[in-house]
């Protein structure tokens, strides 16, 4: 006989993972850090790691520390989770039953639909109008009886901040009828406007942070929910026994408290933004508008044959979501001066572009 799975699996695809060595081609497609962290500073973060690191069940709580000091928030408002994933996981374990509902802006990361189907969610799609806003209007007009939570990203798939009127004004329309806001907050470090300050003033509101994106530590899946003291103890509840390893911890503990090289990364990616944005103006390239590490643009051929064209010269970038205003343009992830140059050479190569 067989063995049946739960319903929402039934209808829920996840894509094989790739096999690809990724190291040495130009990965401008993830929104990582596409480029090695100083020699001098890899060297003084390795050193933060010890034989004990490998082979003892790991103390979290120096890194709690660091982050509430780094935030200026109390310890208990704070739960770390394995990558920004385990954080949307505890809020559908902890708040959502089958049948309930949320609100996704389309597009967004897409766990949070995969999450949504593992549990038997309802998922109700808002998508950005053609300015690259949400109207805050449609969402209200979205909620149903079985809404649950609304999820914000901020900057989101847009590439841009939201307006701080809008969104805390949404907070407060939800708290009144007992509906979490998530602000997801993975490219915040590329601006400013954080909301974590807020979860002192609104009972649904949770912040949600990565050290992937700004602090550049994709690969060792240290993200945090900010939220009030009841919240985070009542997802204490479902976390596991260690929700991060030691040496990740370790790692970052230590860029939290070595803020420097975060700053020279973010410097970086700021610099050389203005070179493609330069570039892309030279040339009448059309882009998006964008406060992140990553940019939106396209040109007047197809958008797959021009990632096909760079796939050869090993650059690897990302179609956009085939959804309004983002459809036909590819996502360019910033990186190093040298990487930009060597794109810049390659699209000039497949566009005709003479220096």
């Amino acid at each position: 006989m067989e063995i049946k799975i739960k319903k929402g699996l039934r209808v829920l695809y996840r894509p094989i993972p790739e096999n690809l060595n990724r190291e040495n081609l130009y990965r401008l497609d993830r929104n990582e850090r596409t480029f090695h962290f100083d020699s001098d500073d890899f060297k003084k973060i390795l050193n933060e790691i010890t034989n004990y690191d490998l082979i003892a069940y790991p103390n979290l709580q120096p890194l709690y520390q660091a982050i509430a000091k780094y935030h200026k928030i109390r310890k208990n408002k704070i739960i770390i989770t394995s990558g920004g994933d385990y954080a949307i996981r505890h809020l559908f374990e902890t708040y959502l039953l089958e049948g309930d509902s949320i609100i996704n802006t389309n597009p967004n990361y897409a766990m949070y639909s995969v999450y949504a189907k593992i549990f038997g969610v309802n998922e109700i799609s808002v998508e950005y109008d053609e300015s690259l806003m949400l109207d805050f209007n449609l969402i209200k007009n979205k909620i149903i009886k079985t809404t649950k939570l609304i999820i914000i990203s901020n900057p989101g798939h847009n590439g841009i901040k939201l307006k701080r009127r809008d969104l805390i004004n949404l907070i407060s329309f939800a708290e009144e009828r007992g509906i979490i806001i998530l602000i997801d907050e993975a490219y915040i470090d590329f601006t400013k406007g954080s909301y974590i300050k807020d979860v002192n003033q609104f009972s649904n509101l949770f912040v949600l942070r990565t050290m992937s994106k700004g602090f550049g530590i994709a690969s060792l899946r240290v993200s945090y929910l900010v939220s009030s003291e009841k919240n985070i103890s009542n997802l204490f509840k479902v976390k596991p026994a260690h929700e991060i390893s030691g040496v990740s911890a370790k790692i970052a503990k230590y860029l939290i408290q070595n803020l420097e090289i975060k700053k020279k990364y973010l410097d970086e990616i700021s610099k050389n933004k203005k070179l493609i944005i330069n570039y892309f103006k030279k040339n009448n390239i059309d882009f998006l508008p964008t406060q992140t590490n990553f940019i939106y643009f396209k040109t007047k051929l197809n958008s797959d044959f021009i990632k096909l064209k760079l796939i050869e010269e090993n650059i690897y970038i990302k179609n956009s979501p085939e959804v309004k205003p983002f459809q036909n343009y590819l996502r360019l992830t910033l990186g190093s001066e040298n990487q930009m140059n060597f794109f810049m050479h390659a699209l000039n190569k497949i566009l005709g572009i003479e220096k």
